[in-house]
């Protein structure tokens, strides 16, 4: 009986070190061909370049708010024959929010993302200058598919994305009371 014993606990240990090569040969196999998958990043959201507006830091674009620099910069971007003022910075924002400061009372977001200001119609002034912000920076492709992202990029800084951070309306610029030289 214990030669029987001996045997059975040999061949059990003989399954577990089967077990453990063949477990540690697959999970090799896996992880060498887990290596060459590429996802592709197809849905970021991108603008080219020629879309952009320069940032022009040798002109007086730098804003200040109470004498004190604030690290945003001034441009100015046509949308559907519109002029639009905004401080930009370095760092992506979300749209909604941005886009929002047309609206002076208050505003609901509508279903395809775009805003409707309070007190007024679809037509209204400040929905129709909320909705060209919206355009402008609302996280779409030009052929209108989705993309991920806060929101597009309005300017460029040398090499670096700037995002629109406040926008210029009948009460001025949020951090960007005014422009002067930037240093």
């Amino acid at each position: 009986m214990n030669a029987a014993l001996i045997i059975m606990f040999c061949i059990i240990i003989v399954l577990i070190i089967l077990f453990i090569v063949l477990s540690a040969t697959s999970m090799k196999a896996w992880s060498e061909e887990r290596e060459n998958i590429i996802i592709q990043n197809t849905d970021l959201c991108t603008r080219p370049l020629d879309q952009l507006v320069i940032v022009d830091p040798t002109q007086n674009i730098c804003c200040y708010n109470n004498a004190q620099l604030t690290g945003a910069y001034f441009i100015e971007t046509n949308v559907n024959g519109q002029t639009l003022g905004m401080s930009v910075i370095p760092i992506s924002t979300y749209y909604i929010n941005v886009c929002r400061e047309y609206c002076s009372v208050g505003y609901t977001v509508n279903s395809d993302g775009t805003l409707q200001c309070e007190g007024e119609g679809p037509l209204g002034p400040q929905t129709v200058t909320a909705n060209n912000c919206v355009e402008l920076i609302q996280p779409v492709f030009p052929d209108g598919t989705p993309c991920r992202g806060s929101a597009m990029p309005v300017g460029v800084l040398g090499i670096n994305p700037m995002y629109a951070f406040h926008m210029d309306t009948n009460l001025g610029i949020a951090q960007c009371p005014s422009l002067g030289p930037c240093p």
